[in-house]
């Protein structure tokens, strides 16, 4: 039997006991589900924690929720991935985190670069931001993830370079890059802890700040013999790493 559809809620409000339910959720479970009273729906709060609850009231344009106990779900043991997104154009953007979430991404930071053709800041950054926190909600609750990913705030390239010191192993996409596949890295050392992955923008990143990224500890990386587009290169790399740690597949 599948499990019963999810629901993300913010964590300071996921408790048991009552639970008013309006607007997009409610119009997912009961006009796009057409559930009604009795059904079971599971709430989880990105960080973690769950609930089963049972829908006691169904209305015209609300309903109730008997939420149960609260409980932790098992911590995830696999390696967790962060990805150092270039800002990029269009719907490639959302469709990129999309895809980043669904694969098990565990941190995405949008990044400024020297070729980015989108320009993000201020309100305009903050909004966009919004954005692609509520697509990677859907996302996660669409593929029965536990965990949001954490979504940075737009960052120019050497603040999230520092951001991701942290990371054990740490991998800049070039495609200049040859002489080293992303195989080999990682058939040489024990499964990091986490990998930081920065990839490069439509047009790739300039040189010099290659050098910066290795100059912080990254190591230069190619991902065989074609030039993938940005988003490609970034779901490729997420698809990679899940697959040789053992999380895809």
């Amino acid at each position: 039997m599948s499990e019963p559809p999810r629901l993300y809620v913010e964590p300071d409000t996921l408790a048991a006991g009552k639970r008013s339910l309006s607007g997009d959720d409610y119009h997912y479970l009961v006009r796009v589900l057409r559930m009604g009273v009795g059904s079971q729906v599971v709430l989880f709060d990105g960080a973690g924690r769950r609930a089963n609850a049972t829908l006691a009231r169904v209305g015209p344009r609300d309903a109730l929720l008997e939420v149960g106990l609260v409980g932790a779900v098992s911590p995830r043991t696999d390696p967790r991935i962060w990805i150092l997104l270039p800002l990029l154009k269009g719907d490639r953007m959302d469709w990129c985190i999309q895809k980043l979430v669904e694969l098990g991404t565990s941190r995405i930071l949008p990044i400024r670069t020297a070729r980015c053709v989108v320009e993000l800041r201020g309100q305009r950054a903050q909004r966009r931001l919004r954005r692609w926190t509520a697509i990677a909600r859907a996302a996660a609750r669409q593929s029965q993830g536990e965990m949001v990913p954490e979504l940075a705030p737009v960052a120019d390239l050497q603040e999230a370079i520092a951001t991701a010191e942290a990371a054990a192993l740490k991998l800049v996409f070039w495609e200049r890059t040859r002489a080293r596949s992303l195989r080999t890295a990682l058939h040489s050392q024990e499964p990091p802890a986490s990998i930081a992955v920065l990839v490069g923008p439509e047009g790739g990143l300039e040189p010099e700040e290659v050098d910066r990224a290795i100059t912080a500890g990254f190591v230069p990386m190619g991902l065989g013999p074609r030039v993938l587009r940005a988003e490609t290169a970034a779901i490729a790399a997420a698809t990679v790493l899940g697959y040789a740690l053992g999380d895809i597949g």
